[in-house]
C-alpha cells in the first residue's frame, strides 16, 4: 500500500514539473533553448552585420527570426537609414563672390552657403556693420549695411533641425531686425531654412 502511494506521488510529482515546465514556456514565448539564444554571443544578433547606414543604432526584435529595427541618426530616415532627410538633398546653393549674401527677394526655402569657401553663417556679433570688417561681399554693394550672423550657434549633427535667430548689426546695434530660421546640421555642411530680408542693406554674412 506504501508502495502504491508512493508511485502516486512519484507520478503526480513529475505531472507538476511538466505543467510548470510548460507555463514557464508559454509565458516567455520561448524555452530553455531561446532563452540561450537570446543570450548567446554576438554572433547570434540579427544586428551582427552592421545593417543600418549612415550610423544608424540596430535593435534587435527577435533572434530567432533574424528581425531588427533600425533608429536612424538624425538627418537620416528609412527602413535602413539610408535616405537623408529632404532638406539635405533638396536645396538651394548660395554662392556669391564674397562672405555676404543680399538676397531681399528670396523664397523661403532651405539654402547652403558655398561661395568661394564662405560655407557656414557667422555667429557672433560683427560691430563693423559688414561682412568681414570691409566691402558688402555678394550683392551687398556699396555704401550701409546690416551684417546678419547666428545667435545661439550652429547645431550639431545630433541636435537635428533646431530654431535659430538671425541678428542684423546695425548703427552699433548687435540685433537689430532680428528673424526666426531654422538651421541643420547635414554632415559636413549647413542647410538653411532663409527667409528674405527686408532690404538689399540686410546681408546674410557668411564665415569659412
Amino acid at each position: 500500500m506504501a508502495e502504491k502511494a508512493e508511485r502516486g506521488l512519484e507520478i503526480r510529482t513529475r505531472r507538476r514539473d511538466r505543467k510548470r515546465k510548460a507555463e514557464t514556456k508559454t509565458s516567455n514565448g520561448v524555452g530553455d533553448e531561446g532563452k540561450e539564444e537570446r543570450e548567446g554571443g554576438r554572433e547570434k544578433s540579427p544586428c551582427v552585420k552592421e545593417p543600418c547606414y549612415n550610423k544608424g543604432t540596430c535593435s534587435p526584435i527577435s533572434y530567432r527570426d533574424g528581425t531588427y529595427r533600425c533608429t536612424c541618426h538624425p538627418g537620416y530616415l528609412g527602413r535602413f537609414c539610408e535616405t537623408a532627410a529632404p532638406e539635405c538633398a533638396n536645396y538651394t546653393v548660395l554662392n556669391g563672390r564674397g562672405p555676404g549674401y543680399s538676397h531681399h527677394n528670396l523664397t523661403q526655402s532651405w539654402y547652403r552657403f558655398q561661395g568661394n569657401g564662405y560655407t557656414r553663417m557667422i555667429d557672433r556679433c560683427n560691430s563693423s556693420d559688414r561682412c568681414g570688417g570691409g566691402g558688402g561681399g555678394g550683392g551687398g554693394g556699396g555704401g550701409v549695411s546690416s551684417a546678419g550672423w547666428l545667435k545661439g550657434g550652429h547645431p550639431s549633427l545630433a541636435d537635428g533641425i533646431v530654431q535659430r535667430t538671425v541678428c542684423f548689426s546695425f548703427l552699433g546695434y548687435c540685433c537689430a531686425n532680428p528673424r526666426e530660421i531654422r538651421v541643420r546640421d547635414c554632415g559636413g555642411y549647413y542647410v538653411y531654412e532663409l527667409k528674405a530680408t527686408d532690404h538689399r542693406v540686410f546681408i546674410y554674412c557668411t564665415t569659412s
